[in-house]
């Protein structure tokens, strides 16, 4: 009977680590429709680091 519920509980485990992971995937493209067009300037700073352009 340990056997089944170990299982059981693994299954749980996964699948709470499955949803939790792809909450954060979508969290990841939803915070990109809200950024600010300034966060793809280009930033002055690197003009002084050749390997940047």
């Amino acid at each position: 009977m340990l056997v089944g519920g170990t299982v059981f509980i693994q299954g749980i485990g996964v699948g709470l680590y499955t949803l939790a992971r792809l909450y954060l995937l979508v969290e990841v493209f939803v915070a990109f429709r809200a950024m600010p067009r300034d966060v793809y300037k280009t930033p002055e700073w690197s003009v002084f680091v050749p390997h940047v352009h």
